[in-house]
């Protein structure tokens, strides 16, 4: 008897960071189960979308290396909750939206999506736009099938999940920081630190169904342990180590 395909349940609150980097993209975030993927993508002249951090790269595409093994794993169910790819344009902003919108167009049918009349429809994929972003396009275009990626900015009292279900800063930014931390850093923020600065902007999304995520945060155990009551109010953390992150949030 052939054994059963495996099943992923991306339930822990962890974004993982260049995803496209990673020693197996995509499948190992799903296997550690994180609730969301970035990746990085150029859009070409040519009209092709390439993923890639600095350039892109010709032998991959967003649709071969995410959307294509996305929608063959939600057609035999296997992913069994809601699961989110960040999809961070390092192109202009508007015209790399038009293209990548085109293309989500044909994977509609499994897209989380909004518009006025249904309102918002939970599928199996949610599309994030973040980097560089045309923020009107964005809002107007209907059904919106592809969501925004706010800033601390953004934090505002008409905030709209439908239209931003997360915000996202970089970590010196948010904690006032004077270092810009990575996945190698040692560095630890105080807690009153994170009283003071971060907890204020978790919460204040949190009331309206927003996450918040810091890119570019320190990744050791006393900074995520600091962190763990936040997650359970819309703290996503951001890692470059999934394996590591996946096994402290399991333990």
């Amino acid at each position: 008897m052939a054994a059963a395909a495996a099943e992923y349940n991306p339930r822990l609150p962890m974004t993982v960071h260049r995803d496209q980097d990673q020693v197996r993209p995509l499948y190992g975030a799903l296997e550690f189960g994180a609730q969301s993927v970035e990746c990085d993508v150029h859009v070409m002249p040519s009209g092709a979308v390439l993923v890639g951090h600095d350039t892109g790269d010709k032998a991959k595409t967003l649709e071969a290396e995410y959307l294509r093994p996305l929608a063959r794993l939600f057609s035999t169910k296997r992913v069994v909750r809601e699961f989110t790819l960040l999809i961070d344009v390092k192109t202009e902003a508007s015209s790399s939206f038009t293209k990548i919108h085109s293309i989500l167009t044909k994977y509609s049918h499994f897209l989380t999506s909004f518009d006025p009349k249904a309102g918002l429809q939970v599928r199996q994929l949610r599309i994030i736009i973040s980097g560089n972003r045309d923020k009107s396009a964005i809002k107007e275009t209907m059904p919106r099938i592809a969501f925004y990626d706010g800033r601390s900015e953004d934090i505002t009292a008409d905030m709209d999940p439908t239209f931003m279900p997360m915000v996202s800063d970089k970590w010196s930014k948010v904690m006032k920081s004077w270092f810009g931390c990575f996945a190698c850093c040692r560095c630890t923020e105080s807690p009153g630190n994170i009283r003071r600065h971060l907890v204020p902007k978790v919460d204040a999304v949190a009331l309206v169904g927003i996450t918040f995520r810091t890119w570019a945060m320190p990744e050791n155990e006393e900074t995520w342990e600091l962190l763990k009551p936040l997650s359970a109010r819309g703290f996503v953390y951001n890692t470059d180590v999934p394996h590591l992150l996946a096994r402290f949030l399991l333990a």
